[in-house]
């Protein structure tokens, strides 16, 4: 029977995926709460789907209707998806379809029929990180988060140290482990580029060309040489201009006269 649990609506509106999953886990997955290996096939019979195998197109499909007030909601499996790690999280990335679209249009009471296929493993499809639609994202991350929850993977991979000891703990495929601690920021992806290095810092101007010492030491001199000359310029004083011998006779001569003339 399919039941709603306000808790878990709540999440999904704040659209915190990785409490959704433990969420799931509290309420869905009995004494395998804490799992490392969580198989999801018990956690939809206990969230109320019906699953079952048949001859389809697909390999899997979601189907949820309202008849007469009563929900009812299915999935079936391909006998085809046969790879246990494609097909836990094939079950998983549906799971979250149920809980993201298909229950809140319960809560609102709007839920007429609604119908997702997946045409191949969604693992596969995850694996090759298409552009798909935002929908089709928010069921991946939510699988992933229920597979391999957060705390439980920074635990892991602190203490084992390797993807592929990580994977192995959790029961999947490294490639997987890979893109969750990816996701976690606690390793980069092979396809994932390099962070960009710093730009260098702008040449710094060549200094100008230093004198040589001879060369300082000649203009020092000229300088001082200079200075010299002029201050000895500006202290010396014009001398007075000697009397010629001639001049002298007479100045003489006009003394003699003088006193010649005097009473």
């Amino acid at each position: 029977m399919l039941a709603l649990f306000p808790e878990i609506l709540h999440t999904v509106t704040s659209g915190d995926l990785e409490t959704l999953a433990c969420l799931v886990r509290k309420y869905f997955a009995d004494k395998h709460i804490y799992s490392p290996r969580l198989r999801v096939e018990p956690l939809l019979i206990n969230a109320g789907l019906e699953l079952s195998r048949d001859d389809i197109a697909d390999a899997a499909r979601l189907f949820a209707a309202d008849h007469r007030g009563a929900w009812h909601a299915s999935l079936i499996v391909s006998p085809s998806l046969r790879d246990p790690g494609e097909l836990n999280f094939t079950l998983a990335h549906l799971f979250g379809h149920f809980l993201l679209e298909i229950q809140p249009l319960m809560a609102r009471g709007e839920l007429k029929t609604h119908e997702v296929r997946e045409r191949s493993g969604a693992l596969g499809r995850f694996l090759k990180r298409p552009l798909i639609a935002p929908e089709e994202m928010q069921a991946d991350a939510f699988a992933s988060a229920l597979l391999m929850p957060r705390g439980m993977v920074k635990k892991a991979y602190a203490t084992l140290g390797t993807v592929a000891d990580a994977a192995a703990f959790f029961n999947v495929r490294p490639e997987l482990m890979e893109q969750r601690l990816a996701q976690l920021q606690l390793v980069r992806t092979k396809t994932e580029a390099a962070p960009t290095p710093a730009p260098e810092p702008l040449p710094k101007p060549a200094p100008k060309p230093q004198q040589s010492s001879l060369m300082k030491a000649q203009k020092s001199v000229a300088a001082s040489h200079y200075r010299r000359e002029e201050e000895s310029a500006a202290s010396a004083k014009p001398a007075a201009p000697k009397s010629s011998e001639g001049l002298s006779r007479l100045r003489a001569i006009a003394r003699k006269i003088d006193k010649s003339v005097d009473p």
